[in-house]
């Protein structure tokens, strides 16, 4: 999945006849499952990745989030949230806390 924000200086462009999503830049091309609009919010992203891989690791399956990307793209607030938005990290914990 992908969290895109406004391209700086380049262009980008998203085949959106999903799936998968074909993403063109920089003369490459990437298959995505999803790719969220810059108007996500995180919990749209948490109801997307988060609540699977908490059921998961509830049934005993190892699971990883991986963020990446250049400073300043969102990766500290998707994980942490900020500004009054919960990050993937605190809505994870609330729902393991919900289903223990």
């Amino acid at each position: 999945m992908a969290r895109i924000r406004p391209p700086g200086g380049y262009q980008i462009y998203l085949d959106r006849n999903p799936p998968p999503y074909v993403l063109h830049c920089l003369e490459r091309v990437f298959e995505l499952d999803h790719v969220f609009t810059d108007e996500a919010n995180n919990a749209e992203v948490f109801e997307r990745v988060g609540e699977e891989l908490v059921t998961n690791t509830l049934a005993g399956i190892n699971n990883t989030i991986m963020v990446y990307g250049h400073t300043g793209s969102g990766k500290t607030f998707t994980m942490a949230g900020g500004l009054g938005e919960e990050g993937i990290i605190q809505m994870s914990v609330k729902l393991l806390r919900r289903r223990l």
